[in-house]
């Protein structure tokens, strides 16, 4: 079983009188047939037997305080984050630089043969990176959908594809989403071409 654990708390805080969670990005701690990993600042995974996980997850509830939260709050973050997931609808639209996994260590430059391996390491030694993904956001009573088209207003062609978004609240969308860089900083990027929704490029929480 694989559950998300979160502790977001602007004055920092104590987790895990329970659970032993690494300090550390990325890093994985094991504790007898439990293992948890730290995915950022806030977060972490816990994967484990199910005996154990509900265990784990009760003595969190009682000793912590924590409390069951919306799947598509995990989700707001990981979109706050930077974090990407892909779906069917972006499924071989991107290479792993367009969406900043290069940035985030999810790809090894030193791993042997893997596919696609030529055209990634050519686009990280030779430096010709032509998309990145941003964080964003618009406003809009509609749902944005993995695969809807970005356009600069009164051109023609598409500039970039959202990957993810989710609502951040009843007017407002969160999105990540990957577009040419040389249109990024552009104050006319709307969604969909015949669309007047503005999409405004946020600060990620990571540099490229």
């Amino acid at each position: 079983c694989l559950f998300g654990v979160s502790n977001i708390l602007k004055n920092g805080g104590t987790l895990g009188t329970s659970i032993d969670f690494p300090k550390l990005n990325n890093q994985i701690l094991k504790m007898d047939d439990l293992i948890s990993i730290k995915i950022d600042d806030h977060r972490w995974f816990v994967i484990a037997k199910p005996g154990t996980a509900i265990n784990s997850w009760n003595s969190l509830v009682k000793q912590d305080r924590l409390t069951e939260t919306s799947t598509a709050l995990w989700q707001l973050h990981d979109v706050l984050s930077g974090l990407p997931w892909l779906s069917m609808k972006t499924s071989e639209l991107f290479v792993p630089q367009m969406f900043n996994l290069d940035c985030l260590d999810g790809i090894s430059f030193n791993k042997g043969c893997y596919t696609g391996q030529e055209i990634i390491a050519r686009t990280h030694y030779l430096g010709k990176q032509k998309r990145r993904m941003y964080l964003a956001s618009c406003r809009s009573p509609h749902e944005v959908e993995a695969g809807d088209s970005v356009y600069v207003r009164e051109k023609e062609q598409s500039i970039g594809q959202i990957v993810n978004a989710i609502r951040y609240n009843k007017s407002e969308i969160r999105l990540l989403a990957v577009l040419q860089i040389e249109h990024s900083n552009s104050k006319n990027i709307v969604l969909g071409k015949a669309s007047d929704v503005p999409v405004k490029i946020e600060t990620l929480p990571y540099t490229f």
